[in-house]
């Protein structure tokens, strides 16, 4: 495939290789295999020999000039002064665009080489790194480049796929000075006419069941859970049904009471029951989750101001290595208590709750009902709300 999120080092992997694999893929794309064509004239064979060559050196050129481009990643992001900011930036923009018209340059010469739809494609990626840096001045022919590379049929469907997903995530960012919300309703607008146009590609629902949690992470429930029914109705791959169908045995425990109990690893008898008055904290994680070590500092800082104030966390851990487990508990100062059967993924409470995807955390409010599915996102403010909810 193309270098679709890909460094510039493996976009020039890239570039010398081609899409011949992609695009000459032969009877393994359900293709039959062109017949040899008849032998050429002399003057005839002459003339695409000449050709070639000056297609190969027009590539190479290209190739050679791709070389000289700083991965987007080695751009400086703080320089000295704004004023040396935006110089970097303008002159990335101008190398980027100038990529893209020698690319345009290689596939307008020579339509009918094999190279020409990886130049189509490497002219759009150069105009995107072009936007990204702050461009305004190319989004309309972005736009259009875009356009005739989705219009065309002889593209192969996962790089329309992609395309579409890129035309989506920039629908969705041109959202942002009318709000969060605006984004999200542009995303699922764009994200069902996907699913409608790519309905057999695992990719469209895993994108619809990102909008789900995206929605679930933003409280809007209901928008929620309609997304993941209809993931659940339609094709989708079993791994993405699965995590869709969880979703929806979540749903069902929210906004009512919470049931757990069970003795901690340090022997302390846990009864949420007997935590009314308490805004606790539901933290499903484990050693091996990096994402779950990640929200560790934010979850010691917030238990640390605002425990006084009658919050608590309950951990349940999914390691199979009790030593592990201990070790980051010791090493962070993560005091609350802990459930561990060393079962791992196969977790007693995991199982109960259908917990497949951690970090998760839950949030109990007061009464002990189970009130939000996503604590993780702006986590203090959540639990903020529902410490100031008065109890009884």
């Amino acid at each position: 495939m193309t270098r679709f999120a890909q460094s510039y080092l493996q976009r020039v992997d890239i570039v010398l290789v081609g899409l011949i694999g992609l695009l000459a893929c032969g009877e393994a794309c359900g293709q039959a295999e062109k017949p040899a064509p008849a032998p050429a004239p002399a003057a005839n064979q002459a003339a695409r020999e000449a050709r070639e060559t000056s297609a190969d050196e027009a590539w190479l050129e290209f190739v050679s000039f791709v070389r000289t481009l700083p991965p987007p990643s080695m751009a400086p992001t703080a320089p000295s002064a704004p004023r040396e900011l935006e110089n970097s930036l303008q002159k990335s923009i101008q190398r980027y665009v100038q990529a893209a018209d020698k690319a345009k340059e290689f596939h307008v010469r020579f339509p009918t080489d094999e190279r020409a739809l990886q130049a189509r494609l490497e002219e759009y990626l150069f105009l995107v790194d072009a936007l990204q840096s702050g461009s305004t001045s190319h989004v309309t022919r972005l736009d259009g480049v875009e356009k005739s590379l989705l219009d065309d049929r002889n593209i192969p469907e996962q790089v329309r796929l992609q395309l579409r997903v890129n035309s989506l995530e920039r629908m969705a960012a041109g959202k942002r000075a009318e709000g969060f919300q605006a984004v999200l309703d542009t995303y699922e607008q764009e994200a069902w006419k996907l699913q409608k146009d790519f309905p057999q590609r695992p990719e469209s629902y895993a994108l619809l069941l990102k909008l789900a949690q995206l929605r679930l992470s933003n409280d809007h429930i209901e928008k929620a859970r309609a997304i993941a029914q209809e993931v659940v109705k339609g094709p989708a791959p079993p791994q993405i049904r699965i995590q869709a169908e969880m979703m929806l045995k979540h749903f069902g425990l929210l906004d009512k009471s919470f049931k757990l109990k069970f003795t901690a690893i340090d022997g302390r008898e846990v009864d949420i029951d007997k935590m009314r008055g308490k805004v606790v904290l539901i933290d499903f994680w484990a050693t091996w989750c990096q994402p779950c070590l990640a929200e560790i500092p934010n979850l010691t800082e917030t238990y640390r101001q605002l425990n006084p104030k009658g919050f608590e966390i309950i951990g349940i851990n999914l390691d199979e290595s009790k030593a592990n487990m201990n070790y980051v508990m010791q090493r962070a100062g993560m005091t609350w208590p802990q459930h561990f059967d060393g079962q791992g993924t196969e977790n007693k409470f995991a199982q109960e709750f259908g917990v497949a995807l951690i970090p998760t955390m839950w949030l109990v409010d007061k009464e002990g009902v189970l009130r939000n599915l996503d604590a993780r996102t702006n986590l203090r403010q959540k639990v903020e709300k529902l410490l100031a909810e008065k109890s009884g």
